[in-house]
């Protein structure tokens, strides 16, 4: 069987990806069965970063219902509190995904650190997608604060 040029060529491209993206599975697999905590590297710095940002929400909330006393201050309080309720819910969805890529138990091992780098490759658009809201949400405190600041 003869194969035309761009044929070949893109059964070849095919080929490359199938390659690559089965190395991407193993090594992420290796990294899970490996570690202690059953998370990679980068999913454990971003629930890091995600479970900090919960508790500094927390600490802006109750500096709010002990804060302003006048008119113009409860108007702005009542827009940064749904900014920290919006935050902590896509917080908490973000904390959710993260935990379900997270490798739990010692027996058979190797094939759930598989299965959940697997897992992992089908779920990093939705965990990507959650880091990207939240994002927006952080950056709006940040300008919501500034402004009340002034």
């Amino acid at each position: 069987m003869v194969l035309d040029p761009f044929t070949a060529l893109s059964l070849a491209s095919n080929v490359v990806q199938l390659i690559g993206f089965a190395g991407t599975i193993v090594s992420q697999s290796m990294q899970l069965y490996r570690s202690s905590n059953g998370a990679l590297g980068e999913n454990v710095e971003l629930q890091t970063v995600t479970e900090d940002l919960m508790e500094l929400e927390e600490r802006l909330r109750f500096s709010l219902k002990r804060g302003n006393d006048n008119e113009k201050g409860a108007g702005d309080e009542k827009g940064l509190e749904d900014l920290i309720s919006g935050c902590v819910a896509i917080a908490r969805q973000l904390l959710m995904a993260l935990e379900k890529v997270k490798l739990h138990g010692s027996k058979h091992r190797s094939w759930k650190a598989l299965r959940k780098a697997i897992q992992g490759m089908w779920s990093k658009s939705e965990i990507e997608s959650l880091r990207n809201r939240l994002d927006l949400y952080k950056e709006e405190l940040e300008m919501h604060l500034l402004v009340s600041l002034r």
